[in-house]
């Protein structure tokens, strides 16, 4: 087995994407361990995970014992990457998938750069129609300190996307976990914490495949007031983090700014329950 890199992969229920995540991972450049983390499926996952368990010695299934709730699972993740000291993880969430030779450089670039602690890259988002189109945060491939990547996180949007695109140092991770807090920011919030402890990099390639498909009920939760709300709070906190590196009026510039955005976003949206934007007056006011 290649204890250097774990390929993680949450899942419940997702008989019908499982096996296109599981033949990604098998693609040229993609050599690792892989596990399929099963949180109680009732479909047939364990069938389908068994069959490739059987023809490919480095896949592995593993059934929770009980649900422990989908951010839970992820945290079950980074457990099993932990305990059994692998040199990093790369989440792959069912129904996702990489390209090809997507490990390999990434792995190239934790091995080339020891501050780095999490990698991203450009990937490809498929619609429920096939149709592609690629992703970019930034502009070229680059390197990041955690003010740029933080000060970028607060004032553009997330350096890193979803766990599906950035893959992780494990001995930078400590104890920073997925927060049930966050149901929709979660992923952002964790990937702060450890750019917040360590370097990023982004690599302009696109290295992985978001489907929509599989994700069914992505785009509404995307636009619901909660997960814009936690969007913004993501924002708040990324600068938070960077505070003590950052000139006290640049500090104030930006956090005015972001204010500003939130409120535009937030306050001002006719749908939002009257308690709700007096909780955010009170917190950006």
């Amino acid at each position: 087995m290649n204890r250097k890199t774990l390929i993680a992969v949450p899942t419940f229920n997702a008989e019908t994407f499982l096996e296109r995540t599981l033949r990604s991972a098998l693609l040229p450049g993609n050599g690792a361990d892989v596990r399929i983390v099963d949180n109680c499926s009732t479909d047939s996952t364990a069938r389908i995970a068994g069959q490739y368990c059987e023809q490919y010695a480095n896949i592995e299934y593993i059934r929770n014992d009980t649900n422990l709730g989908r951010i839970g699972n992820w945290n079950r993740c980074l457990e099993l990457a932990l305990g059994e000291k692998y040199d990093y993880l790369k989440f792959l969430f069912a129904g996702d998938e990489l390209l090809p030779h997507c490990i390999e450089q990434m792995e190239q670039v934790f091995v080339a750069r020891p501050a780095v602690g999490i990698i991203s890259s450009a990937y490809m988002i498929r619609d429920a129609d096939g149709r592609e189109t690629v992703q970019r945060l930034l502009d070229k491939t680059q390197e990041s300190d955690s003010v740029a990547a933080l000060l970028h996180s607060a004032l553009v949007s997330s350096w890193w996307a979803s766990p599906t695109v950035y893959m992780v140092r494990t001995g930078c991770i400590g104890d920073i976990r997925f927060s049930p807090d966050f149901p929709w920011a979660a992923d952002w919030k964790f990937a702060i914490d450890l750019a917040a402890a360590s370097g990023s990099y982004w690599l302009a390639e696109p290295l992985s495949v978001f489907n929509m498909d599989s994700r069914r009920n992505f785009l509404a939760a995307g636009q619901s007031t909660e997960s814009q709300l936690e969007n913004c709070l993501m924002k708040f906190y990324s600068l938070s983090k960077i505070k003590q590196g950052l000139a006290p009026e640049d500090y104030e510039t930006h956090y005015q700014h972001i204010r500003e955005v939130c409120l535009t976003r937030l306050i001002r949206a006719r749908e939002i329950p009257a308690i709700l934007r007096q909780k955010l007056r009170d917190r950006w006011s």
